[in-house]
Formats: structure tokens, C-alpha cells, sequence
């Protein structure tokens, strides 16, 4: 299906889709069959039904699907990001799992500490930060996609955090096992050493020290003994 783009009738008719209870996948394709609900992105892209295992996957996809000269301001096109939401919205939604509130679905691309919580837009913008290596934001696109997790939550409201190469690394070190490009045991949650505390302390180096100018092996040494427990 070629990529299109929800208009303001399209953006009320999938929130209130999304609000209801009563959702059919019937009434889910018509609206995104109603030619009153979307328009042409003007780009001549052709959109799949991919299956995402993880969110590095569908940034992965949606890197290689809308590049700056075939999607030209994508980034903060509430109507596509909100189309391809309705387009994904099974996967992103399985069957008995609650959709949760609007920002997941309809990004907020005014607030980055909302914008990053879009379940498509937020893979694909940490992605499209680290195209250069995106494994080593491998922390914050683990899970599935309708699920971003806890480590997500806590760093990639951040920009300065979640643009920055070392800083990405050293999550990805720190919480995820290697071997199986999963999250580590206590990685979520608020215990020593989880990605609450991570965040607060980089909350403090901040201060005294240029988070970008440090190499993630500095980092590392930088932080307390709680954290030894997840270093490589």
C-alpha cells in the first residue's frame, strides 16, 4: 500500500477508533480506505506489512523506507506517523493489551519528552540518530514494539541522553545481554544500578563533566559500584 498521510478527519476517526472498545479490524479498514481520512504524502513509497520482533527492527525498516529525500519533513508529519500507526495498529495493539494513552499513537512532535513515546516514531528517530551504528542503542530498542520498556522510558525523554553516542553505549553494555540482545535482570524497575538511577546520575556527571566529549570506557569508570553489577 503506497504511504499516505491521515488528515483531521482521519486523526478523530482513529482516536476515537482507538478509545473505543469495540475495536473490528473492519472499522479499521475503513478508515484507512475512506478518502476523506488520508491523502498522497507525495512520495511514491510503498508500505508493507512487516512483522517487527523488536523495535530495532522497525526502525530498521522505517530508516530505509522514508529517507530525507524520498519523505522529506517526516519527522514531524503528525498525519503520516498517525497513519502508519493505523496501519501497524494489530501489531502494535495485539489482541487483549490495552492501547494505551494518545502519545503512543499520535505523536506529539511539539514535547520530544511525549514525542519519543510514539511507538514508531521513537525506534525510528533512535535509530536515524545512530544510523552510523545503531546497535549501540540497542538498550532502547530491544523490546517488542508495543511494549518500548522501562529503560526507554527513562533516557530516551532526553534528548541530549538519546542523541549521544556514549551514552547509548553505555547503556547498551550495561543492559544488554550480548548473547541474546535481550534486557538484563534488573535492568527496569528503581533498584541499584537499574536505568531510573543511570539517568539520575548522568543527571549529575552532567554537571561537571561534557557528556559528549567522554568515551563510553570513561563513562563507565565514572559511575558508582551499583553499577558494576551489570558491567560487562
Amino acid at each position: 500500500m503506497k504511504l499516505r498521510r491521515f488528515t483531521e478527519v482521519g486523526i478523530t476517526r482513529f482516536d476515537d477508533f482507538r478509545a473505543s472498545s469495540a475495536r473490528t479490524e473492519n472499522q479499521l479498514r475503513a478508515i484507512l480506505e475512506d478518502v476523506a481520512c488520508s491523502v498522497s504524502t507525495g512520495a511514491d513509497i510503498d508500505v508493507e506489512r512487516v512483522h517487527f520482533p523488536t523495535r530495532f527492527s522497525v526502525g530498521e525498516y522505517l530508516h530505509g523506507l522514508l529517507d530525507d529525500v524520498a519523505a522529506p519533513g517526516v519527522n514531524t508529519d503528525v498525519g503520516t506517523w498517525t497513519w502508519l500507526s493505523a496501519f501497524y495498529f494489530e501489531q502494535l495493539c495485539p489482541q487483549g493489551s490495552s492501547p494505551g494513552d494518545r502519545p503512543r499513537w499520535v505523536p506529539a512532535v511539539d514535547n520530544y519528552r511525549q514525542y519519543y513515546r510514539h511507538l514508531l516514531a521513537g525506534p525510528y528517530l533512535i535509530y536515524r540518530a545512530h544510523n552510523d551504528n545503531p546497535h549501540r542503542a540497542m538498550a532502547l530498542l530491544a523490546n517488542p514494539p508495543h511494549q518500548p520498556g522501562d529503560i526507554a522510558e527513562q533516557l530516551a525523554s532526553r534528548q541530549e541522553l538519546v542523541t549521544n553516542p556514549s551514552v547509548m553505549e553505555v547503556a547498551t553494555r550495561l543492559y544488554i545481554n550480548s548473547a541474546t540482545n535481550s534486557p538484563k535482570r534488573g535492568a527496569a524497575g528503581r533498584g541499584a544500578g537499574s536505568a531510573r538511577r543511570l539517568a539520575a546520575i548522568l543527571n549529575q556527571l552532567d554537571l561537571t563533566w561534557d557528556l559528549y566529549g567522554l568515551d563510553p570506557d570513561k563513562l563507565l569508570d565514572l559511575l558508582p559500584e551499583e553499577f558494576d553489577q551489570f558491567k560487562p
